[in-house]
């Protein structure tokens, strides 16, 4: 109850931690049935059961990711989800080497992880990634023997115009999501700020008669219930009318102002103090 404690703004969650869940359950979901597909898989490609195994690490790296957003840590859990991503398609040269040899439809992925980066990381962060990203598939496509073969004028400008866009993407989504966190904490903040002038008297800054009949009455409960006593003192200025009339009411509010700070220095941090109206303080 004093008067001078600093007001506290309730943690604002980050405005895109919905966002990163559903799409987290999305690529959980999604991860589980490629997984099944593997599985069952009549084919019986050879490097089926690393595909396997691989699948299924990601399925575990995105639970983790989803939990650590559940829990308030939006950044690592949004890297860990764009990190997996973007290492997926390389991971899988390690044990597919059909992929260097013309089967490139894994490097389509790294787009993915682009596109989310655009939409969940710093636009330098996805500028970054596109970079890095566009100069690993050209150095494969350079030293392929395959690419001889293989449309990959086309398939560099798709991986060009899809970076591209999400650089815009994210800077506009970067632009709006930082507007609205803005306003999101202004609302806040004058939230709080009028549930303290809803409380407090303007001029001392003590609560004023409304908070201490709300306040009284629960004590009042309180004290019933535990069998405890409740003190209550009631007083006022005497000759204030006096102060006004020969000092003038600016003055009066400074001898209101002063007998209130002085009322807090006398009473208990739990103890509330408040002022009634005119120069009357309980």
């Amino acid at each position: 109850y004093r008067t001078n404690q600093p007001m506290t703004l309730q943690k604002l969650e980050h405005p895109q931690g919905k966002l990163l869940a559903w799409i987290l359950l999305s690529a959980i979901l999604l991860t589980i049935f490629v997984l099944i597909i593997l599985i069952f898989n009549p084919r019986g490609n050879p490097a089926n059961s690393q595909y396997c195994f691989f699948t299924a690490g990601l399925i575990i790296f995105f639970t983790i990711a989803y939990l650590l957003n559940h829990s308030g840590f939006y950044k690592i859990s949004a890297a860990i989800l764009v990190v997996s991503l973007a290492t997926a398609p390389w991971v899988s040269f390690l044990f597919d080497p059909a992929i260097f040899h013309g089967d490139f439809v894994p490097l389509t992925y790294t787009v993915l992880s682009i596109l989310l980066s655009s939409i969940l990381l710093p636009i330098y962060l996805t500028v970054i990634l596109a970079i890095l990203q566009f100069s690993g598939i050209t150095l494969v496509l350079i030293y392929s023997p395959a690419s001889a073969s293989f449309n990959w004028a086309s398939f560099l400008f798709f991986v060009i115009a899809i970076s591209a866009l999400s650089v815009t993407t994210n800077y506009i989504i970067q632009s709006n999501v930082k507007q609205i966190t803005n306003q999101i904490s202004l609302l806040a903040r004058n939230e709080a700020l009028l549930r303290e002038q809803a409380i407090r008297d303007s001029l001392t800054n003590l609560f004023n008669r409304r908070y201490l009949q709300e306040t009284l009455e629960r004590e009042i409960e309180r004290a019933k219930r535990t069998q405890h006593t409740l003190g209550v003192i009631m007083l006022d200025l005497n000759h204030f009318k006096e102060i006004n009339d020969t000092l003038g009411h600016a003055t009066g509010d400074v001898v209101l102002q002063e007998f209130g700070k002085f009322l807090l220095t006398q009473v208990r941090h739990y103890d509330i103090v408040s002022r009634y109206g005119g120069d009357e303080f309980v």
